[in-house]
């Protein structure tokens, strides 16, 4: 054992040693005292206890393992909680107050506990006489009179409570709290809403609710004003900010707006803070200044970065460094300049090879991209908010099956919807790019010698060199016109328990090159036209009531259909691949693809037919989802448990219920601030490929931990 290992072993022991003999000392002050090990509540027919037991102070003591690790490091774990009797008067008031807020005037509570003086432990029991349900039957709101009269119209026809159902304080609360930001956005800069008058009346089980409305003047803007600081204040002019912005003198305030310009300003990468405060400087008047405070950055950037990120269902590592010049020819436009690499599949990398190009290229054990590109964007198109970006790229990509060569232009157009529309986000693009696409030797022969022992045809070992040898490169030029629709309706963006999301991806490859060369540009070559859609939705059902823990179910559809041309002419990162970190986390990233039919090869000719007809590096339909609840253990520690299921197949006619792969597992999770960093592992539960589940899968000839089992690592959920 060197001097390291014995230091380090003595630094543990000593860390451990103290810290048990603090956790003695805890023990013996609490020796007279008993752990609260159950918290019941009787007679709570209409709110579960689970709810009830977040809203009183007592708790119950954490289980032998969270007290274990508290016992190693007060860090780790929780420590054991204790009976108090002094908190039942408290934990009372705290129930009371609750079921009045949920429209139970008239419940009743008793309490109990039970002392084992044996284990040390103590039962803590609140009875509960519930009640009716008190329903609503008038309200009203007070204080509009001073408001136009369509405001007044829209406020009692849109933001109204239903007398129909049982009073709720947060149903109320979800009503009324609109009808503050309605005035805000109007004009009312500091209009305000006091807590609801509610009457009770016992003898009829009903209450009237009054709500007084105090909106204050309608202010309008006088002016901007524009205080810059930081290195680059002087690169930047106040019209420009101001333009940015987009609020005019004259225009009344919106809190809205307000909020609007101050995200369109941070959008501009010009500033690392800036603030917009409307000030009043004369209380007589109903005129408010805005004053915009930035701090602006300096215009030229180079920044290196090490990319972690979930691209394409697969955990990416690598690196990469981007050059940014800001305010570019004025008018708030950014250009960008950057490369990068990265690694997919981690763990099966033989890193000696890393650093040899060519080796890399060809070594089929690594897998991953390298690109390049530069682009140029702007807040504004035509003077509209509409953020515009033009780039161009170089990229390769290499699969276990092929590898591609992608370069080409994107013009995206990103539009600024309105607040109170379904969807919250737009994004247009139109895309021309050149692929030159190369089937992996290994794979070819992988897939023909399955071909022969599937088919029974012989093949000679220079016959299967023959066929590799003739093998052609797939060159296409595709032009895609696309579009990006997403609704979120969640609580969190970041981290949801309720609500759901929804994202649509529609595409047309080729109509333009079709059209033209219609129109006489007999020059043009159209191998193919094809559309692609993709929709996913997520929902979270909210079954644990709780703003950390969620249960989630994803549903994820995708079709590609060529009108025009042979399919092997689509480009294969068009084709729809499942399984990976984002997907069925029982298998790698793009394993689950169509497998190739039992069609004799003999032949490059028939090998090129074979991947005419099946395309066996991706398929034409994908079907795939999740089931996932998200549990925090401890502070920024969670768990997960998942069953995923999907696969792509060749055409919606193809799909079979059989054929898809069914995967479980356990993940680990550590919240940050900014996305979750997770730890995945799947299990493949059924194999569509083998028609075996899980336990018969598993034999001698198989490595559990190889074949069965995989990890994965991410940065964000899984959707």
């Amino acid at each position: 054992m060197t001097i390291y290992k014995i230091l380090l072993l003595a630094i543990v022991i000593v860390i451990s040693g103290n810290n048990f003999l603090f956790a003695q000392d805890e023990e013996q002050e609490n020796a007279d005292q008993y752990e609260l090990v159950s918290i019941e509540f009787h007679g709570n027919n209409s709110i579960p206890g689970s709810v009830l037991e977040t809203v009183i102070s007592s708790k119950t003591t954490p289980n032998w393992f969270y007290k274990f690790l508290h016992k190693i490091s007060s860090s780790l774990g929780l420590p054991p909680e204790y009976f108090d009797s002094l908190k039942i008067p408290e934990d009372m008031k705290a129930l009371e107050k609750y079921y009045r807020d949920n429209g139970f005037f008239e419940t009743r509570f008793s309490d109990e506990y039970h002392i084992n003086k044996d284990k040390k432990e103590a039962t803590l029991i609140y009875n509960i006489t519930e009640g009716p349900d008190f329903k609503i039957r008038h309200f009203a709101y007070q204080g509009l009179d001073s408001l136009p009269s369509e405001f007044r119209e829209k406020i009692l026809s849109d933001y109204f409570v239903d007398t129909t159902k049982t009073f709720s304080r947060s149903l109320v609360d979800k009503e009324t709290t609109p009808v503050i930001s309605f005035l805000r956005d109007n004009g009312y800069m500091n209009a305000d809403i006091k807590r609801p008058d509610v009457y009770v009346y016992p003898d009829s089980d009903f209450v009237d609710i009054n709500v007084g409305v105090f909106p204050g003047r309608r202010y309008k803007v006088d002016s901007l004003e524009v205080e810059k600081k930081g290195p680059g204040k002087d690169y930047v002019e106040d019209t420009l900010i101001k333009k940015i912005v987009s609020i005019s003198p004259g225009d009344y305030y919106s809190a809205d707006e307000k909020q609007r310009a101050q995200v369109r300003l941070y959008r501009t990468n010009l500033f690392s803070s800036v603030l917009i405060s409307g000030v009043v400087p004369d209380s007589n008047r109903s005129l408010v200044n805005l004053n915009i405070t930035g701090d602006i950055t300096k215009m030229n950037d180079l920044s290196p970065e090490i990319i972690i990120n979930n691209q394409e269902s697969a955990f990416n590592v690598g690196l990469g460094t981007t050059y940014t010049r800001k305010n570019f020819l004025g008018n708030a436009r950014t250009f960008t300049l950057g490369g990068s690499f990265a690694i997919q599949d981690v763990f099966n990398v033989d890193y000696s090879k890393i650093f040899g190009f060519v080796t890399s290229i060809r070594d089929t054990s690594i897998l991953g991209y390298v690109d390049l590109r530069a682009s140029v964007e702007q807040p504004f198109l035509f003077d509209r908010r509409i953020s515009s970006k033009l780039e161009g790229y170089f990229t390769i990509n290499k699969q276990k099956q092929y590898r591609s060569l992608i370069y080409g232009t994107k013009i995206s157009l990103d539009f600024e919807l309105p607040r109170k529309v379904y969807f919250n986000s737009l994004v247009t693009y139109y895309q021309a790019e050149r692929t030159v696409d190369n089937l992996l030797e290994d794979y070819v022969r992988t897939v023909i010698k399955n071909n022969a022992a599937s088919t029974n045809t012989p093949l000679s070992p220079a016959r299967e060199d023959s066929i590799v040898a003739n093998l052609r490169s797939s060159r296409n030029i595709t032009s895609i016109i696309g579009a990006d629709i997403g609704a979120n309706k969640t609580n969190d963006m970041m981290f949801p328990t309720k609500g759901y999301n929804l994202s649509l991806t529609l595409e047309e490859g080729n109509f333009i090159p079709s059209l033209l060369k219609r129109l006489g540009a007999d020059y043009i070559n159209v191998r193919s036209q094809f559309y692609r859609l993709q929709t996913t939705v997520s929902y979270f059902p909210n079954v644990y009531n709780s703003n950390v823990d969620a249960f989630g179910i994803k549903f994820r559809v995708g079709y590609l259909q060529t009108y025009q041309g042979r399919k092997n002419d689509v480009p294969l990162n068009r084709l729809f691949t499942a399984g990976g970190s984002n997907s069925v986390r029982g298998w790698r990233a793009r394993q689950l693809i169509p497998r190739a039919a039992n069609i004799p090869i003999t032949t490059a000719a028939d090998f090129q037919n074979l991947f005419l007809r099946d395309v066996p590096v991706g398929g034409t339909f994908l079907m795939e989802g999740s089931f996932e609840t998200r549990n925090r253990f401890v502070g920024s520690i969670g768990g997960a448990a998942f069953v995923d299921y999907g696969n792509t197949f060749m055409g919606y006619q193809d799909f079979k219920f059989d054929r898809l792969a069914v995967a479980v597992g356990l993940g680990l999770r550590y919240y940050t601030s900014f996305a979750p960093i997770r730890v995945d592992i799947g299990f493949k539960a059924y194999d569509p490929y083998e028609r075996k589940a899980f336990l018969n899968l598993y034999n001698r000839s198989k490595h559990i931990f190889k074949d069965l089992i995989e990890i994965h690592f991410g940065i964000g959920e899984a959707f």
